[in-house]
């Protein structure tokens, strides 16, 4: 994984420093024909004008982004979700986030990815080849109707003051869920059909039972959203979330615990 990570960001250094010198090269050409008098300041113009039009027509509605983050944060914490006694010393600390946003974007398509490498300062080797880069965000979403588009993939999902659903984004790695949304947004009206199933990657549960007993962490074994968003004026806005998660009964693994919201 980490291996496919890195040649991806290199292919993609490659086709942004490539794209910027053909841009490059052809004015210096053009340049050149102008001071040997083989061509007018004219004909230039209109050569330059016709090579931009070939570069926008090739590209057509297509768009790629790429976006930067580096967030280093010192903490120091003396009584933080734990009540200090006379026995505990305070905390001292950086953590880090560096983040990768890449997007394409073209007539019904859009594919979005987000890459992160999260650490505390000093907490692993220097010298360690283990890889430590996640993927915070990935998924793909095809219009597939007017108004209408599917995401497929790891995704935030966000509503209103994020009270229910939230990135979490003042925690160093944020939140981010596996799941499939169909979409519905016009002028008015906004809505979500959410679904995720989560599994784990042991060789008996891709055979045989689904069996989600996740070490280390708790999460839903599935989880179904519905979202609907109303603006019939500019000042009134009329919000409703409906969400049916269910977590596997530690003991007896056959039976799951559902919960409305």
């Amino acid at each position: 994984m980490l291996l496919k990570i890195k040649s991806i960001s290199t292919l993609l250094v490659f086709f942004i420093a490539f794209s910027a010198l053909a841009q490059e090269k052809n004015q210096e050409l053009l340049n050149l024909l102008l001071k040997k008098g083989i061509i007018s300041q004219t004909e230039a113009d209109s050569l330059l004008k016709e090579n931009n039009k070939l570069v926008s027509k090739s590209s057509g509605d297509k768009e790629f982004s790429l976006a930067l983050e580096f967030r280093p944060r010192t903490e120091y914490r003396n009584g933080y979700r734990r009540i200090r006694t006379a026995d505990t010393e305070a905390a001292f600390f950086t953590d880090q986030r560096s983040r990768l946003y890449l997007n394409f974007k073209m007539k019904n398509f859009i594919f979005h990815t987000s890459i992160q490498d999260i650490r505390v300062w000093g907490e692993q080797d220097p010298r360690s080849t283990d890889g430590s880069l996640q993927i915070f965000e990935a998924y793909v979403e095809p219009t597939i109707a007017k108004n209408f588009s599917v995401r497929v993939g790891r995704q935030k999902i966000m509503y209103d003051n994020q009270r229910l659903f939230a990135q979490n984004n003042w925690r160093q790695n944020g939140g981010a869920h596996d799941a499939v949304r169909l979409i519905y947004k016009s002028k008015k009206l906004e809505g979500d059909l959410i679904a995720a199933f989560n599994q784990e990657k042991g060789a008996q549960n891709r055979f045989f039972e689904i069996d989600f007993s996740p070490e280390g962490f708790n999460s839903y074994k599935y989880l179904f959203v519905n979202f609907l968003k109303y603006n019939p004026t500019d000042k009134l806005t009329l919000t409703g979330i409906n969400v049916a998660d269910g977590f596997q009964d530690p003991v007896n693994t056959k039976t799951n615990h559902t919960r409305f919201t």
